[in-house]
């Protein structure tokens, strides 16, 4: 289950990196002219905001764990993520495009699946970073032994 997540949350990166850059590069009007309409409704800088929330919320399912720091970040950027869904599902709903919203809800469904996973049975913790970043540790904790899959260097 565990790659499973993996492979979701890269895939909500990408997507959210992508739409978040395209929000933040390009003006409003071609935005709405490739489809976003919605974007006529709101000002230049929120949806400018609303592509920075996007971009930083794909950096934050991904980085923290590549990094090994702030275990807690990609729940908390997946449940953002849903939020935002929630919210574009709503503006999409009210300006009558159905189309778009299976989309919203994919995408919402998938980030809640991918904060379910992180809060619940997969949770990051400490030695998981240590584990998947490479570094060498010589301690296990009998409390993590179910979060943790052990690949031992050559001299153990």
């Amino acid at each position: 289950m565990n790659i499973t997540l993996w492979i979701i949350t890269s895939v909500l990166a990408l997507a959210f990196l992508a739409a978040g850059l395209m929000k933040i590069s390009q003006p409003r009007e071609k935005l709405a002219a490739s489809g976003m309409a919605w974007a006529e409704d709101f000002p230049p800088g929120s949806v400018r905001a609303i592509g920075a929330v996007e971009a930083l919320g794909a950096l934050g399912l991904i980085l923290p764990a590549a990094l090994g720091i702030a275990p807690a970040l990609p729940t908390w950027a997946a449940l953002g993520l849903a939020a935002t869904m929630l919210g574009a599902a709503a503006v999409h709903l009210r300006r009558k495009e159905a189309k778009a919203i299976p989309v919203n809800l994919v995408l919402l469904l998938l980030a809640a699946v991918v904060a379910w996973g992180r809060f619940g049975p997969y949770v990051f913790d400490e030695l998981d970073f240590v584990v998947y970043s490479g570094q060498q540790w010589d301690r296990l904790s009998e409390s993590h032994t179910q979060n943790v899959r052990v690949h031992w260097p050559d001299d153990h």
